[in-house]
């Protein structure tokens, strides 16, 4: 459902978190699982929208932090390949 709703409306910040979201938890199962190459595309595609969200509003200290995180998740996990 997240992910019609983002990409009904990619200019709504709040479903495009909600996106983001989904799947940094769905990466993260995967990561506690020791599925590395499942995991990262999640993480990844969590860390674009994130990126993209931080620079819209660079006041946003929340969303500047969760793209810091999202981008220490990926590098964990490449790190595992």
């Amino acid at each position: 459902m997240s992910q019609r709703l983002a990409a009904a409306d990619p200019s709504n910040a709040g479903w495009q978190r909600d996106l983001s979201y989904s799947h940094t938890v769905i990466g993260q199962v995967l990561v506690k699982q020791e599925q590395w190459r499942d995991a990262l595309p999640h993480l990844e595609t969590s860390l674009q929208t994130d990126e993209r969200l931080a620079a819209l509003d660079p006041a946003n200290v929340t969303g500047r932090r969760t793209f810091k995180i999202s981008r220490r998740l990926v590098g964990e996990v490449r790190a595992k390949l």
